[in-house]
């Protein structure tokens, strides 16, 4: 078979999954419009009653860019109604079009079709990524948004054209306006593009960087409309930009968030409220996060407790790289219960997740062997990734999927070592 059928081929496999999933899904539990997905709408729809700026934001409940609820504002708009058919839709062509992308990335890498074939197929039927595909969520753009910006730069920077730069840069535009988060990954970008042939990589580190400030622009100057500053992105990014700017008052006046444990400055109401529940009361607090999973994590004798700072961090980075959890645990400085996962979950993560990282180490060898750049280029959005949710945000599990494309590409020259060694 030809390597054009085997990619029609694939895509069609893993769109018939999705397919079938999501409309298992569905069918079982409808589609969730509660939580994020919730928030998502409220957005889409203020962009139909007040256009696409939303300057009245003080009941506007997202604090997130504006990335996704376009996608379901255009839903809304095209089909006349909130269904959102269209949006599931987009997540399982996207999805599927996830698996040709690594298909075509890992052969252009060199690997055999076997090989690329499998690494394709092991993404089409991985379930830490099927399970968004029938949800209003952002994780099915992001994942193959990420995967798309590594491919079009994973090239020497002789050898990328123009046209592919800029598809990249649109595609990472388009990224950070859906999450901000990864807005902190362009510095380590550029410098990738600087690494050795110099001439070439200045040239695309800076055309990469110009369409990318170009690209929000619109966005930037709706902010300073709402806010009367210079916001980037989303008002998640104004604590950084107010203090430089000299900024003392909140950039959005309306935003009351609940009072988290993740805040160092809370943990001794946490501490109360423990002692509290231990003693069997009933807390109507309002404004306060995470007290229903606390009273269920004593309820199953699994207390919480103040962590250290470098265990709070080291449960974090735990929460989001354990491939299977048959214990509760805490996160969130000791006050997040993390519930244990099903046995099935257990089973199929620990089987598809945790196979990636047992192949981890042999594909960090491969490829140092064959592509040294590109390991690079994973290895430094592994580490920034990481960083910035230990750090920055949550360690959760949930934050985590959108890397696994880095495992899915290690986990490949892995099996080509383990291959190599065993017929030497």
């Amino acid at each position: 078979m030809t390597i054009k059928r085997l990619r029609i081929a694939l895509f069609l496999f893993a769109l018939l999954i999705r397919v079938a999933y999501t409309l298992l899904k569905l069918r079982s539990n409808g589609l969730e419009r509660g939580y994020d997905a919730g928030d998502y709408i409220q957005f889409a729809e203020f962009m139909q009653v007040q256009g696409w700026m939303v300057e009245d934001i003080s009941a506007l409940n997202l604090h997130a860019g504006p990335g996704y609820p376009w996608v379901l504002f255009l839903d809304m708009s095209l089909s006349g109604g909130n269904s959102f058919y269209l949006s599931i839709a987009l997540n399982v062509v996207v999805s599927a079009l996830f698996c040709v992308l690594l298909f075509h990335l890992l052969l252009n890498l060199g690997l055999n079709r076997n090989i690329s074939l499998g690494a394709g197929l092991w993404a089409s039927l991985y379930v830490q990524h099927l399970r968004y595909v029938p949800e209003l969520n952002k994780e099915t753009l992001v994942i193959f948004l990420l995967a798309f910006v590594i491919y079009t730069l994973y090239q020497r920077p002789e050898m990328i054209k123009f046209r592919m730069l800029a598809l990249g840069a649109l595609a990472y535009s388009y990224l950070i306006h859906i999450d901000e988060r990864y807005f902190f990954y362009i510095p380590f970008l550029v410098v990738f593009m600087l690494l050795p042939p110099l001439k070439s990589g200045v040239r695309n580190a800076m055309l990469f960087s110009f369409l990318v400030i170009l690209s929000m622009i619109p966005w930037l100057y709706r902010n300073y409309i709402v806010f009367e500053r210079p916001v980037i992105l989303t008002e998640r990014t104004a604590p950084f930009t107010d203090k430089l700017l000299g900024y003392e008052s909140p950039a959005n006046p309306y935003r009351q968030d609940p009072i988290s444990p993740y805040q160092r400055t809370n943990i001794p109401v946490y501490e109360a409220f423990t002692d509290s529940l231990i003693q069997g009361y009933e807390l109507k607090s309002k404004g306060y996060r995470y007290l229903d999973l606390m009273k269920e994590g004593i309820q199953n004798a699994d207390t919480p407790y103040t962590q250290g700072k470098w265990e709070a961090k080291w449960s974090e980075f735990k929460e989001m790289y354990k491939p299977v959890h048959f214990q509760g645990a805490y996160t969130a400085n000791g006050y997040r219960y993390q519930r244990p996962w099903k046995a099935a979950s257990n089973l199929i993560y620990g089987l598809q997740y945790g196979g990636l990282l047992l192949l981890l180490p042999f594909g960090i060898v491969q490829l140092s062997r064959t592509h040294r750049r590109l390991l690079y280029l994973i290895l430094m959005v592994i580490v920034v990734h990481t960083l910035i949710h230990v750090f920055i945000a949550y360690g959760l599990q949930r934050y985590r999927v959108p890397i696994d494309f880095c495992l899915m590409i290690l986990g490949a020259f892995g099996v080509q070592f383990i291959i190599k060694k065993a017929t030497n």
